[in-house]
Parts: structure tokens; C-alpha cells; sequence
């Protein structure tokens, strides 16, 4: 043997115990990895039995006596942690697609949902669509009517006197609104002859009573709207604010020729104040200070008349009074209505 070969076999010989050592170093760390993989799949809750395969042979592995052993069931550990992880992967993968199926079921039930909600809306356009036409072409038909008599739909003797009944009873109602005012307009009394003459026409003359109900009813809000033009017209904010004000206050709001109301449906028990309605006619006397355009009509109803009537509107007065709100610009009068409510009209909104 030469020299340089004795000196080859001795450098091997020198490197060989470093090498090993560097190899069961990097088989460790890769051990870990895996484990730590396994871990994070929870591979012992997915893959029990192949997990606890893997547990058993590493126990062995550490109580092996000789390196043979040891080597073999630490090789077996790895396999069994391996079909572990490979359990778990799939495991893990089929609840991914589950998931993921769900959310595409949810949201296949949305747009199902959507088209729904797009097919309703499609359908309300096409009513209101509808609608608007047909209120164009009576609008039409009335201003043909009104100028040739002939174009005129005949009503029956009946429904021509019903119908003069309804605008005569609605123009009455505006005439006694601007009563409550304090400064009577100076077409009132001209508005009163109309109703006069309209009512006395009604059982001759049903029809041509309808075309002066029609009339009276017309001249009744144009002297309605000259009112309300003295005290300032509120803007479009103010009416808002008044009603959502009216709502949160416990009331229901209705617009109509008494302007803005407030409706208090249970607001009596007896002759006296509901205790719920106490509070709530303070706050209709804390919003008339916060909407000063106007005057405010309040309206009791008592259908029974006589002392309960009384006694409401006296309950009523006297509640507005401690709370602040007395004088002019509050008219209270009962009307007889079947039901316990209390109506807050400003009339300026």
C-alpha cells in the first residue's frame, strides 16, 4: 500500500464519525418538523389509530436495548406518524370542501333571495308605472270632461249625492278648523253660503249639488292655505323634524286639512288622562314650543258628550297649563268620535 492511499483511508476514517453525526442531527430536526406538523393538523384527533401506532413504536425506540432495534421501530414511528399526517391532511382537506360547500349553499340561498326581492321590485315599478299612467290619463279625462259636459261619466242618483255629501262634509270640517283660528278669513262667510246652498240642492239636484260641493271644497282650502301662509311656510327640515319628533313622542301622525296631527290613541280612561298619556301630552306641549309656527288645535274625542266630554277637556287644559303651554295659540274643543283619543294639530305644517 502506498503512502497517499494510507493517507486517503486515514482522512475517511477521521470523517466518517462527524458525518454520522451531522445525519442523525438533520433526521432529528426533520422529526420534529413532522411532529410539529402533525400537531398542527391535530393528526391524534383525526388519525387516532395511526397516531397512537406512531406513540407506541417511539416508546419502543427509546426502550430498545441494542442500536438494531432502536433503529428499526424509530424507522417504524416515522411511517406510522407519516399515515398519520396523510390522514389528517385528508381529513382535514374534506372539512375544507365542507365549508366551502356551505358557504356556496348560503350564498346560492341569497341570490335566490336577491332575484326574489329583484322580481318584487320589478313588479312595484311596474305598478307604479301603471298607476302614474292611469292617473295621467284621468287627469285627462277630467279636463276633457270639464270643458265638453257631454265626456262626463253619468254617476247614479245615488252615488252623485253620497259623493256631494263626502266634499261637503270635508269642506265643513276645514271651515271649522278656521273657526278655532281666532281671526275669521274674510271668505268664511262666502265659504258657509256655498255649503248652504249646497246642502239644500243635494235632494233635488244631486248632480249639479256635486259640481258645487266640488267648488266649495276648493274654496275652502285655497282660504285653508291663506291662513297658513300668515304665519310663514316651514320648510320642508321643519315638517320632517316635527313628525319624527311627534312619532318618538308616542303619537301617530297623520297629514290632512288640519296640517301636521299628532294622534294619541289611548289618551282617556273615563273623564280622566291615561297615566301613559300624562307624559305624552308634556312632550306635545315641549314640541309646540319647538315649533312655534301657528297655532296648535287639540281635539278630544267623546263620543258620550256631556260631563265626560267636560271632563276631558278640562283634564286636558289643565295638564297643558302646568306643563306651559296656555293661551291663544292653543284651541282645545271635544269632537264627538267613537274612541279615547287625543289629536295635537299644527296647522302651519
Amino acid at each position: 500500500m502506498s503512502a497517499r492511499t494510507g493517507c486517503m483511508l486515514l482522512l475517511v476514517a477521521w470523517l466518517l464519525p462527524g458525518c454520522a453525526l451531522a445525519a442523525k442531527s438533520a433526521r432529528g430536526s426533520i422529526d420534529r418538523a413532522r411532529v410539529e406538523h402533525a400537531q398542527t393538523l391535530s393528526a391524534k384527533t383525526r388519525a387516532p389509530v395511526a397516531y397512537e401506532r406512531y406513540e407506541r413504536a417511539r416508546r419502543d425506540a427509546r426502550r430498545a436495548d441494542d442500536e438494531g432495534t432502536r433503529g428499526d421501530k424509530a424507522a417504524e414511528a416515522r411511517l406510522w406518524l407519516e399515515l398519520a399526517i396523510a390522514e389528517a391532511e385528508s381529513l382535514a382537506s374534506a372539512e375544507q370542501r365542507l365549508r366551502e360547500e356551505q358557504a356556496l349553499a348560503a350564498l346560492d340561498v341569497r341570490v335566490a333571495e336577491l332575484a326574489a326581492e329583484e322580481d318584487a321590485l320589478a313588479r312595484e315599478a311596474e305598478l307604479r308605472a301603471a298607476q302614474t299612467l292611469a292617473r295621467k290619463e284621468a287627469a285627462r279625462a277630467l279636463a276633457r270632461a270639464a270643458t265638453r259636459p257631454s265626456l262626463r261619466v253619468k254617476l247614479a242618483r245615488e252615488d252623485a249625492k253620497s259623493a256631494a255629501e263626502a266634499l261637503v262634509a270635508r269642506a265643513e270640517l276645514i271651515a271649522l278648523t278656521l273657526d278655532t283660528l281666532g281671526d275669521t278669513p274674510p271668505g268664511l262667510a262666502r265659504l258657509r253660503e256655498k255649503l248652504a246652498v249646497t246642502r239644500s240642492l243635494a235632494a233635488r239636484d244631486p248632480e249639479a249639488a256635486l259640481g258645487q260641493a266640488d267648488q266649495a271644497l276648493f274654496h275652502a282650502l285655497a282660504l285653508l292655505a291663506t291662513v297658513r301662509s300668515h304665519d310663514g311656510v316651514p320648510s320642508e327640515a321643519e315638517r320632517a323634524s316635527l313628525d319624527e319628533a311627534l312619532a318618538l313622542a308616542g303619537a301617530r301622525t297623520v297629514r290632512g286639512d288640519h296640517g301636521l296631527t299628532g294622534v294619541v290613541e289611548t289618551a282617556f280612561q273615563g273623564g280622566a288622562l291615561a297615566a301613559p298619556a300624562v307624559r305624552v301630552v308634556e312632550r306635545l306641549c315641549a314640541l309646540a314650543k319647538a315649533h312655534p309656527r301657528g297655532p296648535v288645535e287639540l281635539r278630544v274625542h267623546a263620543p258620550e258628550g256631556g260631563r265626560v266630554a267636560e271632563a276631558r277637556l278640562r283634564a286636558t287644559r289643565e295638564r297643558l297649563a302646568k306643563a306651559g303651554c296656555a293661551g291663544e295659540r292653543f284651541r282645545l274643543r271635544t269632537t264627538a268620535v267613537v274612541g279615547d283619543a287625543l289629536e295635537a294639530s299644527w296647522l302651519a305644517y
